[in-house]
């Protein structure tokens, strides 16, 4: 019957004080009393090195012991070569590197290192006084290992440039199966392999900026898989270049060329750069087109911000005829929404977003972040489901006069300067305003066009800015400003909306090695 360590304990200690009894009440033999004998130890298998066939990596052993003249309560075992002992076993105290145990079978897991290696399990029985078999049985082991293999995933797409933010994804698979990886190996030419860093579970990593101290232009990433018996997989390489982020401003451009009418993607890329040129020097930003090199995870978002005291993101109008361009950018939010909570909150950023895309119930961001990020107390929903909300060329977004700095927009459309005109149709709800947030816009009551089969009653906000007290400022526009420009404002509101979150941004421009 197996006894736990404890039992054995307890067995131990009321054989020795019965013998204490019997000895008080008893003649002692005067002959020579014969010191304890140890334990003896057996193991399953008994072969010869030369007759043992080649098994896997994976053993289960079985063994057992017997005493003479007491009781076998433990044994410890080892192996020999690079197998370690479970962190949360416990040890023997005579040879920590030995795992105590009352069992008398074990499954294990034999390090290989590579496809064939040899090891020695070793084990030995204790009896009931401490005392342990001084010849431990040991069985010499033949062990084969399938080696894993790793390789590049295809989406996204290995980057070819980046900024000193970047995600690599990869795939592993293993003869033994794909859950015995143990590990991945991540490192950048001119580290050393030791210390690579180490990915569990995921096959996906994001380097950071800190990880390319004075690593800016060519770099080469490299990544290996290592399975359980330690197994070590060829290396993968990728090369591509490291750019800079050079200037105060990081300028998302996420209108999609060819997409828009009347050629408003070129209009809105001269209209945010002529601004960007004016209030910080010309060329003094830097230009991620999502249209050519999108964020690949969303954790890359947050430390691809973090180079930049400020953000601007950018979306163009949206009309009926265009709504994957407005699912792709909800999408794009989508993914972004927890990096521009990270940026914000915890790296300090100050961030612009101009869109109609951002929020509500046709938005990509959700409501818990446009709460705590923004500021939004709640979206005002079209109780007849409409998300298609247009507001007419020539409509005026109000500012509001708690703001202060704010100036009065026009919405203008290209398309026309008659009141009949498309100024811009939104696919996204409008929102209140929370308490400790400021609004800038609002639209008065019954400014929407008729067509909506709303009733708006109330004021409409638009345009909000929110300074969280744990990190930077953020500002929301669910509207193009691009489009807004029909008083000759527009720009000179986003001049001045720009300088205010530089103003209040905690985080610094990006100096190559910091």
């Amino acid at each position: 019957m197996k006894r736990t360590l404890a039992q054995a304990m307890v067995i131990l200690a009321a054989t020795a004080l019965a013998g204490l009894v019997l000895f008080a009440g008893c003649d002692v033999d005067p002959g020579k009393p014969h010191g304890n004998l140890p334990p003896e130890t057996f193991l399953f298998i008994q072969a010869d090195s030369s007759a043992v066939d080649t098994t896997n990596y994976r053993e289960v052993v079985y063994w057992w012991g017997s005493d003479p003249d007491g009781e076998v309560v433990a044994y410890a075992y080892h192996w020999t070569g690079a197998w370690r002992a479970p962190a949360d076993s416990a040890r023997w105290d005579v040879d920590t590197t030995w795992v105590l145990t009352t069992a008398t079978r074990d499954s294990f897991v034999v390090p290989t290192g590579g496809v064939y290696n040899t090891s020695v399990f070793e084990v030995r029985a204790i009896d009931n006084t401490g005392a342990y078999d001084p010849t431990p049985e040991s069985q010499f082991f033949k062990h084969e290992n399938s080696l894993p293999e790793v390789y590049w995933k295809t989406s996204p797409p290995l980057p070819t440039v980046s900024l000193p933010a970047v995600t690599f994804a990869w795939g592993g698979s293993d003869p033994d199966g794909y859950r015995t990886i143990s590990f991945y190996r991540i490192w950048l030419e001119g580290e050393a392999p030791s210390e690579a860093r180490i990915v569990r579970g995921d096959s996906a990593y994001t380097l950071v900026p800190d990880d390319f101290a004075a690593r800016i232009g060519e770099n080469t990433v490299n990544v290996q898989a290592v399975d359980e018996a330690l197994g070590e997989s060829a290396v993968i390489s990728h090369s591509w270049t490291v750019e800079e982020p050079a200037g105060q401003v990081l300028l998302i451009d996420a209108v999609r060329n060819g997409f828009d009418p009347d050629g408003a993607a070129e209009e809105f890329d001269q209209f945010y750069r002529a601004q960007l040129d004016t209030t910080f020097g010309a060329g003094n930003y830097y230009v991620l087109d999502l249209e050519q090199r999108g964020f690949r995870t969303a954790a890359e978002v947050g430390p691809t911000m973090s180079l930049f005291p400020v953000v601007l993101w950018y979306t163009s109008w949206y009309t009926g005829t265009s709504a994957t361009t407005a699912r792709l950018a909800a999408s794009q939010f989508s993914t972004a929404a927890s990096g521009i909570r990270s940026y914000v909150l915890d790296y300090g950023g100050s961030i612009l977003v101009t869109s109609m895309a951002a929020i509500g119930g046709s938005g990509g961001i959700s409501d818990a972040v446009a709460h705590e990020v923004f500021g939004i107390e709640s979206l005002y929903a079209d109780s007849l489901g409409s998300t298609d909300l247009v507001v007419r060329n020539g409509s005026v977004f109000r500012a509001d006069p708690t703001a202060g700095w704010a100036d009065s927009l026009r919405a203008r459309s290209s398309l026309g300067g008659t009141i009949t005109g498309l100024g811009i149709r939104y696919g996204v709800d409008f929102f209140a305003p929370s308490i400790s947030s400021t609004p800038l816009y609002f639209l008065p009551p019954h400014t929407l066009d008729s067509r909506n089969r709303i009733f708006q009653e109330t004021d409409y906000y638009a345009g909000i800015l929110n300074e969280p007290a744990s990190g930077g400022r953020a500002l929301l526009l669910s509207f193009p400003i691009a489009r807004a420009d029909g008083l000759g404002n527009g720009g000179q509101q986003l001049r001045r909306q720009l300088t205010y979150l530089a103003g209040g941004s905690r985080t610094p421009s990006y100096l190559p090695g910091r």
